[in-house]
């Protein structure tokens, strides 16, 4: 069996569902920098730093979608993270919720995650949808505060 073989055309499950994510995100008045669609499953959000995006990654095989900072390689990233890891108490009270912090070093990028199980692909679609855009709308808010500092 093929990965992800419940969906017939996958890419095309994907664009409709990031589609129906921006929409939403538009309806409720959050206009966010949407990048392009990563072919795999996830897509970008321009946060206003270079090197940093927030990435939506759904897994619908493993019902789990995540919104994540991404702090790319580069000159300052390891001292990026560890100064918003300094923050880590504050961060995840106005996230809400614990996150998991993946600090990389090696020319790989950092992450912090925060997870939620839920399949995408059904009668969750529209929860999943919802969830997106309130925990995008506080990662951007939240972590443009915290890289200020």
């Amino acid at each position: 069996m093929r990965k992800n073989a419940f969906i017939p055309d996958r890419q095309a499950w994907l664009v409709d569902f990031w589609t129906d994510v921006q929409l939403a995100s538009n309806k409720s008045g959050k206009t966010f920098n949407f990048g392009t669609l990563i072919a795999d499953s996830w897509h970008q959000v321009g946060i206003e730093r270079h090197g940093v995006t927030v990435n939506l990654v759904v897994a619908p095989t493993e019902s789990r979608i995540q919104v994540e900072l991404c702090i790319r390689p580069g000159q300052n990233a390891l001292a990026i993270f560890d100064s918003l890891h300094s923050q880590k108490q504050q961060i995840e009270r106005a996230i809400g919720a614990p996150l998991v912090w993946d600090r990389r070093t090696q020319q790989k990028s950092s992450f912090i995650r925060l997870l939620k199980t839920i399949d995408a692909r059904g009668i969750d679609r529209q929860v999943a949808i919802d969830w997106y855009v309130s925990t995008l709308t506080k990662f951007v808010v939240v972590f443009q505060q915290h890289l200020l500092k």
